[in-house]
C-alpha cells in the first residue's frame, strides 16, 4: 500500500525519497506527537515503564498505510465490545530502547509490532512480537506489500485475541 507524503507527516522541505530506516518509520506511522517526541519519552525505561507511558499516550494521527493494517485487524478480531488502541511509539523510549514502533491494544492484549526494510531483522526476529516489512518502491514511497500486510494482520489478530484461532 503507498503512502503519500504530507507536510503534516513532518517531510515539509526535505527532498524526494528517504534517506534512512528511522526515516521508513516515520513515513509508516507520521510525525510523534510533541509528547512522545519529548526528551522525557526518549530517555531508558524499563520495558513495562515504556510501554505504560506509551499506552496512556494520546492516540498518534493514523497514516493510510497503518489504517488499512488496523482495518484488516478490526475485521479479523470483530470486536463486540470495546476497539483496538493503536499508538505509535515513534521516537520514544520504547522505540529507541526496546525496539518497538507501533502497539495495538484490545481488551487488554497487547501486540508489539516493528516496522523495518532490514532484511536481517525479517530473518531472524527482532524484540517487537510483529515483524512488519515495509519498502520503498521506485518513487521513495514507504510501501506494504498488500500480501504481507494481509498475512501480519492475521497475526496480530490472533494475538489480540488471545490464541491461536480467530473467531
Amino acid at each position: 500500500m503507498k503512502q503519500n507524503f504530507e507536510s503534516s507527516y513532518g517531510y515539509s522541505g526535505r527532498a524526494p525519497g528517504i534517506q534512512s530506516g528511522k526515516d521508513l518509520e516515520q513515513g509508516m506511522l507520521g510525525k510523534p506527537s510533541e509528547a512522545v517526541a519529548a526528551k522525557s519519552f526518549q530517555d531508558y525505561l524499563p520495558y513495562g515503564e515504556a510501554m505504560k507511558k506509551i499506552l496512556d499516550s494520546e492516540a498518534c494521527v493514523l497514516t493510510d498505510s497503518i489504517r488499512k493494517l488496523k482495518s484488516l485487524v478490526h475485521q479479523k478480531v470483530a470486536p463486540e465490545s470495546g476497539f483496538i488502541r493503536v499508538r505509535s511509539a515513534l521516537g520514544s523510549s520504547l522505540d529507541i530502547h526496546h525496539g518497538v514502533d507501533l502497539v495495538m491494544e484490545y481488551n487488554g492484549n497487547i501486540v508489539t509490532i516493528d516496522i523495518t526494510e532490514n532484511s536481517v531483522k525479517i530473518s531472524t526476529g527482532a524484540k517487537a512480537d510483529i515483524i512488519l516489512p515495509a519498502f520503498l518502491d521506485d518513487d521513495g514511497i514507504p510501501t506494504i506489500n498488500e500480501n504481507i500486510m494481509n498475512d501480519v494482520s492475521d497475526e496480530i489478530a490472533r494475538r489480540l485475541l488471545g490464541g491461536p484461532s480467530l473467531r
